[in-house]
């Protein structure tokens, strides 16, 4: 049997990262909340790294390709976490 929402087929693999990410009582100890923190992170060293290159580096347009990548993906990840539900959470 195959499971579709909006055209996107939800594989047993799929489903079974999404139970793990979201297997979670508080939203900001899902695997996405993580991985948008960590992702944060990076693309704060990254961006530091970037201002504090010499603007003749031969690096800076990686870094700015590897900062945009790290974005994106970050991005992607917080559309993936839910919005607080303020009737469901625990103090």
């Amino acid at each position: 049997m195959k499971t579709q929402i909006n055209g996107v087929e939800i594989t047993p693999e799929i489903a079974e990262v999404l139970e793990e990410w979201y297997s979670h009582d508080r939203i900001e100890n899902t695997q996405p909340a993580t991985y948008s923190r960590w992702l944060s992170k990076i693309q704060d060293y990254l961006t530091r790294t970037w201002v504090d290159l010499d603007n003749d580096s031969d690096k800076i347009p990686v870094l700015k390709d590897c900062t945009d990548m790290v974005i994106q993906i970050k991005d992607d990840f917080m559309r993936l976490i839910p919005e607080k539900d303020s009737t469901n959470q625990q103090t």
